[in-house]
């Protein structure tokens, strides 16, 4: 049996159930509002802001970013993707990096000493297969520590 003022609709190829809301003023019974409300609408969360990186060296170095405006039922929900690139290469050509898990950091490793690297981060819930990504955060722009090449028993090394 139908629910008075319930329509099930398919939208951009996803199921969900768009609910009436009204509004009567209270001394008539005068309809003054009326909107309809998806109950599946995805959520698509605030890009990831922030970003930092706190600890580097010639070959690795250690990023984190915050998440803000994340509703307390879904703050433990949230993966991530970051992207990174050499600096004067496109977004296309860059490594992309997934965390499964709300770990709001990143241990980048095997990067070129004294290279210009740039990250981005984005954020999704992971409520299920109606949420899509964040946009990008603004990139970071680093750069890895000079190798420092030692003179050890005839050979030469970089040191981290």
């Amino acid at each position: 049996m139908p629910i008075p003022g319930k329509r099930e609709h398919q939208e951009g190829g996803t199921a969900g159930t768009k609910v009436e809301v009204g509004a009567r003023h209270v001394a008539s019974p005068k309809l003054v509002l009326s909107a309809f409300v998806s109950l599946l609408s995805p959520v698509r969360l605030v890009p990831p802001h922030s970003l930092q990186v706190v600890h580097i060296e010639t070959h690795r170095c250690n990023i984190t970013w915050t998440v803000s405006q994340v509703s307390h039922y879904i703050q433990n929900d949230v993966e991530f993707e970051a992207r990174l690139r050499y600096a004067d290469h496109s977004w296309e050509d860059a490594r992309l990096l997934t965390l499964r898990q709300n770990q709001q950091w990143i241990s980048l490793e095997n990067l070129a000493p004294g290279m210009e690297y740039e990250l981005q981060v984005r954020a999704k819930p992971r409520l299920g297969s109606h949420e899509v990504w964040s946009h990008w955060s603004q990139p970071l722009a680093f750069r890895m520590l000079p190798a420092v090449a030692l003179r050890h028993m005839g050979s030469y090394r970089t040191r981290d």
